[in-house]
This record gives C-alpha cells, sequence and structure tokens, in this order.
C-alpha cells in the first residue's frame, strides 16, 4: 500500500468504532473522546517537536530513545521499534476490518 494510504488509514479506521461508542457510551463519549486524544496527539507532537530540535538527526524515534537511555539504549530502541511495527499492524487491521464491516452492511 502506499503511504498516502497508510497515513489516511488512521482516520478511516476510527469509523469502524462509531457504531460501538454510540451503543455503549452515547455522543457524550464520542465527543470528550475526541477532544482528549486531540489534546494528548498534540501533547506528544510538542514533545516530539522538542525532541526533533535537541537530536536533529535521521532516525527518528530510534536514535532519540537510543540516546535518551543512556546504557539501555540498544534495548530501548529496539523496544520502540517492536512497538511501532505493532501499532502499525493493529491499525492496517483495524482499517481492513472496518472496510469489510462496511462492505457486508
Amino acid at each position: 500500500m502506499s503511504p498516502c494510504l497508510d497515513v489516511s488509514a488512521n482516520i478511516l479506521c476510527f469509523t469502524g468504532l462509531y457504531s460501538q461508542g454510540l451503543l455503549y457510551g452515547g455522543p457524550v463519549v464520542l465527543i470528550w473522546s475526541w477532544v482528549f486524544t486531540g489534546a494528548v496527539t498534540i501533547l506528544v507532537g510538542l514533545a516530539m517537536g522538542e525532541l526533533s530540535s535537541a537530536f536533529p538527526v535521521s532516525g527518528g524515534l530510534y536514535f532519540w530513545s537510543f540516546m535518551l537511555a543512556g546504557k539501555c539504549g540498544p534495548v530501548a530502541s529496539w523496544c520502540v521499534g517492536r512497538i511501532n511495527l505493532l501499532g502499525q499492524v493493529g491499525h492496517r487491521r483495524l482499517f481492513c476490518r472496518s472496510l469489510l464491516d462496511q462492505r457486508s452492511l
């Protein structure tokens, strides 16, 4: 898949969960969850902006975790890589599942 579809998949996969949110929490839960996750995403973006200005090199999260962990740098960067991989696989799975659920309607 192209990188554009990969980036848009994060937004598209949330639409598959709207029915569960409305069923179990109602519109109030959906609105507050968007507000909360939006605020947390902005905070994470600000933290990553600070890190990228302190360590302006390629490698991103892996190199940052390597530099910040000290003696445990290799283990930390390996863990960050694996967590990132699991997140990508999870997003892809949820995106495909939401597409299949929408096709069966």
